[in-house]
């Protein structure tokens, strides 16, 4: 059985509006009764009393009960931020983008985009469409699988995420080209993804639901699916939100972050293999 999160980490940039992810954090340190640390980066040179202050108004704020900050300092503060959390076990990151957040869009090269393309552990991102106000009560994950891929990386941490703030029974869910409907392709998806949920109880007690959707769009199908759902909280695994260069402006985690009106939790390959 994988390990469980052993604190919920809140990077925040200091910035007017930039700490709803806190309020999204706290409700989960409640389910889940696990700590928060705020942590944020600043120009290096410069003293942490200002940042400390700041960091602990919010966490007065938003009625924190087991807290704490960490302070760094770097021109570069996806990378600081990002070599902080491998030093962090079991982590789970918590973090807003968008007008209300840290970053103004999610295609941008600042400090929110950056360090999603550098972490190793998994991240929900509240995109700029989530409301202020989203709590994880009673919340469904909504498990996105790639019908081309042979195994479901994100389930070691579909598991602890289960373990650690319950919710409904969870989805696993395939989006298919329509016309492949009728195909051999759509069949071996449908056993793969049945496949899943029925492992999901047998190796780990939970109950899963599962579906096939059609759409030549797989974020166009997966927002579809989630529309009438106010519980949902989509699952997606991530090769590599950015590169050294540029965006992975195709990126299926990145479009739906930045477009749906759900959390999204990010798991990026390699991550399960983190300690």
């Amino acid at each position: 059985m994988p390990e469980a999160f052993s604190t919920i980490v809140v990077p925040l940039d200091l910035e007017p509006n930039h700490d709803r992810a806190v309020a999204a954090a706290a409700g989960l340190a409640a389910l889940g009764n696990l700590p928060v640390v705020l942590m944020t980066a600043s120009s290096p040179g410069l003293p942490d009393g200002r940042d400390q202050m700041e960091l602990g108004r919010i966490a007065a704020k938003h009625h924190l009960d087991q807290w704490s900050t960490v302070v760094l300092h770097d021109n570069q503060p996806a990378r600081v931020l990002a070599a902080h959390l491998r030093t962090v076990d079991a982590p789970l990151v918590v973090m807003a983008t968008g007008v209300r957040g840290m970053i103004s869009q999610l295609s941008s090269t600042h400090t929110a985009a950056g360090l999603l393309g550098a972490i190793n552990c998994p991240a929900l991102v509240l995109g700029p469409n989530v409301p202020d106000t989203w709590q994880p009560r009673h919340g469904q994950l909504v498990c996105c699988i790639d019908p081309g891929e042979p195994t479901y990386p994100a389930l070691p941490w579909v598991v602890r995420w289960l373990e650690a703030f319950g919710g409904r029974d969870p989805c696993f869910v395939a989006v298919e080209p329509s016309h492949s409907a009728t195909g051999t392709r759509a069949c071996d998806t449908s056993v793969d993804v049945e496949r899943l949920a029925a492992g999901l109880y047998s190796s780990a007690g939970f109950y899963a639901d599962w579906n096939i959707l059609r759409d030549d769009n797989p974020v166009d199908g997966l927002l579809a699916f989630t529309a009438g759902n106010v519980d949902a909280l989509l699952v997606v695994t991530s090769k590599r939100w950015t590169d050294d260069s540029r965006l992975h402006r195709h990126s299926i985690a990145r479009h739906l972050a930045h477009a749906s009106a759900h959390p999204v939790l990010v798991v990026p390959y390699g991550c399960h293999d983190a300690r």
